[in-house]
């Protein structure tokens, strides 16, 4: 899977899915971490929207942070490891190593798409 921006920009082509039915589900990959592999992010995908909220307890590192409505960017932001926080409407969430965001020029009501490899 990878993340792909309207302007054709692949974010990330190694893209991990969370399993929200555990407690830790929501960031399988981040908790503990130091780094967050260039090219990875953590999506996580929900079924309605409403506001999803993103702590940084036993984070690291600083995390790009993006909530998506039907495709579409309503906040992106860079959280502070161990204290950082943010919330907005979402019915996916998508975590990038810090910096990904401002680099591919991402910004709030840009259209992002989770897409399978062909």
């Amino acid at each position: 899977m990878r993340i792909v921006h309207e302007s054709g920009r692949v974010l990330a082509t190694d893209v991990e899915l969370a399993d929200r039915t555990s407690i830790f589900g929501q960031h399988p990959s981040v908790i503990g971490r130091h780094s967050m592999p260039e090219a990875s992010a953590l999506a996580v995908r929900f079924e309605d929207q409403q506001p999803r909220t993103v702590r940084m307890p036993f984070i690291f590192m600083s995390l790009d942070v993006c909530w998506i409505c039907d495709g579409i960017v309503e906040a992106a932001t860079t959280l502070r490891p161990l204290i950082g926080h943010g919330s907005a409407a979402a019915d996916t969430v998508l975590e990038f190593p810090a910096g990904t965001l401002a680099e591919n020029g991402v910004t709030t009501d840009d259209r992002i798409e989770l897409r399978t490899p062909v």
